[in-house]
Order: C-alpha cells, then sequence, then structure tokens
C-alpha cells in the first residue's frame, strides 16, 4: 500500500480493535474470525483483497485487508473507500491531525495487563493533559478508571516534568475490572514489573490507595455494636483524610485518628468520640506535632476547642464536613 494525501478516490486505513471487530459482516470482523490465525503463517504486512465485501458501504465490492505491519503490533488494519452516500467533502477520506495509529495498536501492552474493553495508551491521554494546561500540581479525576492508563498517564506527566499531580480512579468494578485489571496495573506501575518478555520495567516510583464504598442502611446503624461502631467511625474519618489530601493512616484508637501526607508532611488529626475520656492525651499529642495540621472534633453543640490549640499556629481547627458529621451523630445516637 502507498501512501496518498486525500481525496476522491483514496482509501481510508483504519485499526481493527475495540467494538469494530463485533460489527456484523465487517472487515474487522473477517480479520478475527478468519485472518488473524494466518499471522504467523503468512506474516506480518501480508495484504489481502476480500470480495464481496463494501457493496452497501463504498461500492467497491471488495476490502484490503492486512496483517499487523510490526511484529510487537497486535492489531490488523483494513482500508475503505468515499461512502456512496457521501455528498459533501467532509466524507472523504482525511490525515488526522494527531496521528495516535501507533499507540492505539500497541496499548495492549501497557501496564502489563490484557484489556479488551478499549483500552487508550497514556500517549493520546498525556496529549489530552498538554492541550488541557495541567498544572504541574493538578488532581487529575476519572469516573471511568477502565484499565488504570489515566493514571499511569498521570505518573509518566510527573517524571516527564518533575510535577505533583495526583489522580482519582473509579469505577463500580463490574466483571471485577478494579481488582482484576486497574489497581494491579497501577502497582505495576509505581513498584516496577517484568513483562512477559523477562525484561525488567522500572517503576515511576509514587504510592496509591485503594478504596471500597458500602452501603449501609439506617436499619443497619441502629444495630451495630460497639466493634461495628468503632469500624464505622474510622471510616468517617478516611473520608476527611481523603477531603484534606492526608491518605497515610499514622495511629487510630477507639477515639481518635491521626494521618499525614508523607510529601507534603501535612496532618490530619480526628476526634470523633461524644465522650471526652481521651481528649487530654488528643490535644497533647497533637501540640506534640511540628507540621501543619489540621484538627477535627466532634460535637454537638458549637464548641470548636480553638483554645486548646491555640499555642500552636500551625494547627487549625476544623469545622467537620456536614454530610460526615450527620454521619458521626447518627453513630453516636446508636450507642
Amino acid at each position: 500500500m502507498k501512501k496518498n494525501a486525500s481525496g476522491k478516490g483514496s482509501l481510508k486505513q483504519y485499526s481493527i480493535r475495540g467494538s469494530l471487530i463485533t460489527q456484523k459482516g465487517s472487515a474487522s470482523e473477517f480479520y478475527e474470525l478468519s485472518l488473524r490465525s494466518r499471522r504467523k503463517k503468512d506474516g506480518e504486512g501480508t495484504l489481502y483483497r476480500v470480495l464481496g465485501m463494501g457493496n452497501q458501504g463504498d461500492g467497491l465490492g471488495y476490502r484490503y485487508i492486512q496483517q499487523p505491519l510490526k511484529q510487537k503490533t497486535r492489531n490488523g488494519i483494513y482500508y475503505q473507500g468515499r461512502p456512496k452516500k457521501s455528498t459533501n467533502n467532509t466524507s472523504l477520506p482525511y490525515p488526522n491531525f494527531l496521528d495516535f495509529v501507533n499507540e492505539f495498536n500497541n496499548a495492549a501492552y501497557e501496564g502489563d495487563i490484557s484489556f479488551k474493553g478499549g483500552k487508550k495508551p497514556t500517549a493520546f491521554i498525556r496529549k489530552l493533559f498538554e492541550i488541557a494546561g495541567l498544572r504541574k500540581n493538578a488532581i487529575v479525576l476519572d469516573f471511568f478508571a477502565g484499565s488504570g492508563s489515566t493514571g499511569q498517564a498521570v505518573l509518566e506527566a510527573n517524571i516527564a516534568d518533575r510535577g505533583n499531580r495526583q489522580f482519582i480512579l473509579c469505577t463500580n468494578n463490574e466483571n471485577n475490572i478494579m481488582l482484576r485489571d486497574c489497581y494491579p496495573r497501577i502497582k505495576k506501575t509505581i513498584k516496577g514489573y517484568e513483562n512477559s518478555n523477562g525484561k525488567r520495567v522500572e517503576g515511576f516510583g509514587g504510592s496509591a490507595k485503594f478504596y471500597k464504598t458500602e452501603f449501609i442502611g439506617k436499619h443497619n446503624a441502629l444495630k451495630v455494636s460497639d466493634e461495628d461502631w468503632i469500624e464505622l467511625s474510622h471510616n468517617a474519618g478516611e473520608l476527611i483524610s481523603i477531603a484534606e489530601n492526608t491518605l497515610d493512616l499514622v495511629k487510630q484508637n477507639k477515639y481518635y485518628q491521626l494521618f499525614e501526607n508523607t510529601l507534603t508532611k501535612k496532618k490530619t488529626a480526628i476526634y470523633f468520640r461524644e465522650e471526652l475520656d481521651k481528649f487530654d492525651d488528643f490535644v497533647a499529642e497533637v501540640l506534640a506535632l511540628q507540621d501543619e495540621t489540621s484538627v477535627f472534633i466532634f460535637s454537638w453543640g458549637n464548641e470548636t476547642f480553638s483554645e486548646e490549640f491555640s499555642v500552636n499556629n500551625k494547627i487549625k481547627v476544623k469545622t467537620i464536613p456536614k454530610p460526615i458529621l450527620q454521619i458521626y451523630q447518627e453513630i453516636n445516637n446508636t450507642r
């Protein structure tokens, strides 16, 4: 095949991957069913002319289908002409302004996991970061985490420009996607791994926390044991630690929790009990901290306890966010 400028009579190249493979009667389906198995025998780059295809599309009555051009590339290729129904130039084959064909073809090898649900290359995601003007200290949120490509792209971007970006990846764990694909990939990307060829791939460094959410109905909350009550309180404290970006648990007991961010040295201290039996111990421990600290204290009234910490100007007493305060109130009501 020879690459020419786009125009009437030209063919456009398509990579065979993702949802294209499931289209009935398509060149992509034909490749998967009839030609992929011949790759080793026929060799890389082998071109086939398949008759009886495209009659209703471009009207050519055939399709050119090609084996991957390189050994490490997984996806085949097919070529298609201008649709017969097209009446304007917008449907002519056109060159891409940003060409990521090779990156998409090789995305299957990134992160050392096999993922067939539309895996996107990190180079493509990093280009989106560039277009968006992503700051070096940005937090990137991906509500549809998939295989974790966004997380890996953030880590790569940090290495490239010595940034300190963070990522939050969310998923409903459908088909066990988080436990099977996303989280293992992020761990490998951070720590490094040995790929399928036995070659060591160095990690990017950093850390990640993995949280699972559960719904706790009101009736369950009314019947909690002391152990359940403590666990619920600890879980609520984790939510505050996320909001404060202090994800590492330093200490927790039946009365309070301490978290920190090992990079910024910032800390979060939470006293979640109605009883003040251990409050003096809590105050003494917080006052002894040398770093910037946010303090949250559960109280039924308007008492902020600010005076207890006024001697240390690095300590800031904050109001517990209302949704979490309601959790503490409900938990304490059950005891």
